[in-house]
């Protein structure tokens, strides 16, 4: 029983990493994919959680010591007593030397590997040591907590047993109270499992002591709904949740959670991990009964599910059941994604699945990979890139979004600055493309809108296809990046020199533009600015520039003139300080760009000596200021600005 108790504990610690990890991924994924890659990632820890035995490839050193290690600390006395003779017959060839040169001394490349060898030595030693100190620890703890098993197999008791009752007790309730439906609802779970492929007979219950609807038992699965007062539409939806349920095998997962919680009570992270399985299980089938659904029957799938859902709900909820109800803060985002109508991608690939999955083995973990050969691969990697000429860089298209809210918030993030920058290698030239944020353009999945709002409700991919669609354009990297991060990456460059107008000086320090007030204390003429002022000025859009230009216009040429000023100076500093703070920015800002590949261009373009120009789209004289749907918009000829982007 102790090595079973000690495997499961291995086995839980190994997993809360991979649940912490995933829970990262899942804040970044989640509005991107569909929930149906963590429905299987979870699913396989769940499986090894229960495996009560290691698949490591590689040992975990905190339980099994580096045995190298530990063979070689056997040899290692004789191995001391070698280098001390090595080191008396130096002593000694260098007295015979000074004696009268009888003897050859060691030269210096030997006394150097002398010492080198010396120096390993007594590394090996000291991780030798520090590794049967921490055993040595390990088994006198083991001693005074020989009691540890008995706890965990009386809590894995206690826990079987309170949800053993607890779902007789429900199962009980439920049969005493189930009630015949009409035959109207009948013949509509009899159309939905013909629809759906199902052969399994599902019969369906009403029952009004509960308030959710639920799909329970393995053998005789059965749908149990509280009440039939709701369109026959809705009906259809209710149904068919459930029987989605029952397709994707979903009681059989909560079967497996509760055998994963029982093992794993101990652990506070499983239990965080089973309230988000049960969360994505219920978003992914929302997702597949709405899949290719429009805005209006999506709205009525939610007044279904409002409908159905009381307070009483959380009463109802059973570890082998499905549950409509998840918690008020699980709901709000049920809702969300239901009203969501952007497309999401359906899943990771297989890779990351297998990377998964050898993670959960545990063969990746304790695996003791060599520093200095991963840095020096990762260093040849890199310089094999920076070294990439002109004909090895291919033309590149990058979409910049400036957001003036947070970036993964959909209700406060608006795109304030949209800019493409095009990196043509062949004429050498870079291109800088601002797109007035007005725009009356085709959002696709939604409608014709302003621009800007396509990034408001689906990021930067949907921003990125609204872009594509309507230029005919190609666009290979995305760039997300907020206020903040903007000051810090102006601050890491040292600032920017600008030459501002009176009227701009004086509207700066007299608004709230720039934030800080310390820093308004800018004048006519050429200066240095930092972050913050920097922010400030290419937010401004009540005042004309030096062109004269104000408005949205004014505030799109002064972006394109920061962002040429910051390829200008990047001229003037050495190109490998200029690598350096690339390399500190990135992890600033949100980019589907590689490093590597990103300093590579970097590189290639400052070594060449690229020629920065930059245009507005729409072009002048080929757009209209209109107002539609009580929203200001610019109506603008498509065909003569694709051109302008094409370059003819």
């Amino acid at each position: 029983m102790n090595k079973i108790f000690l495997a499961y504990l291995e086995i839980s610690v190994y997993c809360s990493g991979i649940i912490i990890i995933i829970f990262l991924l899942s804040a970044f994924l989640r509005k991107k994919y569909s929930p149906r890659w963590k429905k299987y990632v979870w699913f396989m820890m769940a499986l090894r959680m229960i495996l009560p035995f290691q698949i490591n490839i590689v040992e975990f050193p905190l339980f099994h010591p580096d045995k190298a290690v530990m063979t070689e600390l056997e040899g290692m006395y004789s191995e001391d007593k070698l280098f001390l003779k090595r080191e008396t017959n130096s002593a000694e060839d260098m007295s015979s030397k000074e004696d009268g040169n009888s003897k050859e001394t060691l030269n210096e490349k030997e006394q150097l590997e002398l010492v080198s060898n010396r120096n390993v030595s007594q590394i090996k030693h000291t991780e030798g040591i520090k590794q049967i100190g921490l055993m040595a620890s390990i088994k006198s703890l083991l001693k005074y907590t020989s009691i540890l098993p008995y706890i965990w197999v009386g809590g894995l008791g206690i826990f079987l047993l309170y949800h053993l009752i607890s779902y007789l007790l429900f199962y009980k309730r439920l049969k005493r109270w189930n009630r015949p439906v009409n035959n109207k609802t009948n013949q509509i779970l009899s159309v939905l499992l013909k629809e759906l492929k199902i052969k399994k007979h599902i019969s369906i219950k009403v029952n009004k002591t509960i308030s959710s609807p639920l799909l329970i038992g393995l053998y005789l699965p059965r749908i149990i709904i509280p009440t039939e007062d709701i369109t026959d539409a809705q009906m259809k939806m209710i149904i068919k949740h459930e029987l989605i349920h029952y397709k994707h095998y979903d009681l059989i997962m909560k079967y497996i959670l509760c055998a994963v919680n029982g093992i794993h009570w101990f652990n506070p992270l499983v239990y965080s991990m089973i309230r988000s399985i049960n969360h994505d299980l219920e978003v992914y089938c929302d997702e597949t009964v709405l899949s290719k659904q429009d805005e209006d029957y999506r709205r009525n799938y939610g007044f279904a599910i409002l409908h159905m859902i009381t307070e009483r709900s959380r009463n109802n909820n059973n570890s082998f059941s499905t549950s409509f109800y998840g918690g008020q803060r699980n709901m709000k985002d049920r809702f969300e994604q239901i009203m969501n109508i952007v497309p999401r991608k359906k899943g990771m690939t297989l890779f990351i699945v297998l990377f998964c999955f050898l993670l959960l083995t545990g063969s990746l973990v304790g695996y003791k990979m060599n520093t200095q050969n991963k840095e020096k691969l990762s260093s040849t990697v890199s310089d094999s890139l920076l070294e990439m000429d002109t004909q090895a860089i291919k033309s590149h298209n990058v979409l910049i979004v400036g957001a003036d809210g947070e970036i993964n918030n959909p209700d406060s993030r608006h795109g304030d600055s949209i800019i493409l920058i095009s990196i043509h290698p062949d004429s050498k030239e870079v291109k800088i493309v601002s797109f007035l944020r007005d725009m009356y353009v085709n959002i696709p999945g939604y409608k014709n809108y302003k621009l800007n709002e396509a990034y408001r409700i689906g990021g930067i991919d949907l921003m990125k296809r609204t872009i594509e669609e309507n230029f005919k354009l190609d666009i290979n990297s995305t760039i997300e990046l907020d206020y903040k991060t903007f000051e810090t990456i102006i601050d890491q460059l040292g600032g920017i020199n600008l030459s501002l107008t009176p009227q701009e000086a004086e509207y700066l320090n007299h608004t709230n533009y720039i934030s800080n007030p310390t820093y308004r204390t800018l004048i006519s003429g050429e200066q240095l600015l930092n972050g913050n002022q920097l922010l400030g000025y290419a937010r401004v859009r009540h005042v004309g520039n030096s062109k004269g230009l104000k408005g949205d216009f004014g505030r799109t040429d002064r972006q394109r003139d920061i962002l040429i000023e910051i390829f200008e100076k990047c001229k003037t500093v050495n190109v490998s300080t200029v690598l350096k703070i690339f390399d500190t920015i990135h992890s600033y800002v949100k980019i589907d760009l590689d490093k590597d590949e990103l300093k590579a261009y970097i590189n290639t373009i400052l070594k060449n000596d690229y020629k920065i120009n930059s245009i507005q789209i729409p072009l002048e004289g080929t757009y209209v200021p209109i107002t539609l749907d009580q929203a200001f918009v610019l109506d603008f000829e498509m065909d003569k600005n694709i051109k302008a982007l094409e370059g003819e």
